[in-house]
């Protein structure tokens, strides 16, 4: 804004002042907050999609990062899957912590099979998924399947961390089982239930 701008308030102000109007505290307001993050996370994404820090982004075979809906849980996954939201288990996390919508970030920012060179892919765009949390500041991680030990560095059996409230870098994490796990291992299914249970109950202490 410049000083002329300002100067043209100001003088709108005392004339409103002197015909008798009163100043109004503005309600408080995040729009202000929600329009800057929107911003910062369409930045990010315009990096990504211009990214040629390895040889899969050179395909132009790039992942969609948009976030719907800001929500206070964020969901981490290695790959992008296409439709993995709509599975389940993602049903219940609705239900069960009144979420409206379901936001998964992959740690992998392009689509690929090639599990042989994922680590050295990762060392090359991890750098956007840590951007990314900085910006949403999310009051809870949840990684699926493996994205917990490429997220963390933390090479600890899953099978042992699966519902522990884990802290990296200020951020809560809790690992979780990934959908596709579920529905190769429906017997996981009750206590993956329970483990939403107690994230609910976390939430609810904040």
């Amino acid at each position: 804004m410049t000083l002329q701008q300002k100067n043209n308030i100001l003088k709108n102000l005392y004339l409103l002042k002197q015909t008798g109007y009163k100043y109004i505290k503005p309600l408080e307001t995040n729009l202000y907050t929600t329009i800057q993050t929107q911003q910062n996370l369409e930045q990010i994404e315009n990096e990504i999609q211009n990214c040629h820090l390895c040889n899969l982004a050179k395909l132009n075979n790039k992942t969609n990062n948009k976030i719907k809906n800001n929500e206070k849980i964020l969901f981490i996954d290695t790959y992008k899957i296409d439709n993995l939201e709509q599975s389940n288990i993602f049903n219940e996390f609705k239900n069960i912590l009144n979420l409206q919508t379901i936001n998964i970030l992959p740690i992998l920012k392009c689509y690929t099979s090639n599990n042989n060179e994922i680590q050295s892919y990762i060392n090359s765009c991890k750098s956007y998924i840590l951007k990314q949390l900085k910006i949403l500041q999310p009051q809870i991680i949840i990684t699926l399947g493996d994205s917990y030990n490429y997220l963390t560095k933390d090479n600890s059996d899953l099978t042992n961390l699966i519902g522990e409230n884990i802290t990296f870098q200020n951020y809560k994490i809790i690992p979780f089982y990934h959908p596709r796990y579920l529905q190769r291992n429906p017997s996981f299914y009750n206590k993956a239930i329970l483990i939403i249970q107690k994230i609910k109950q976390l939430m609810e202490k904040k």
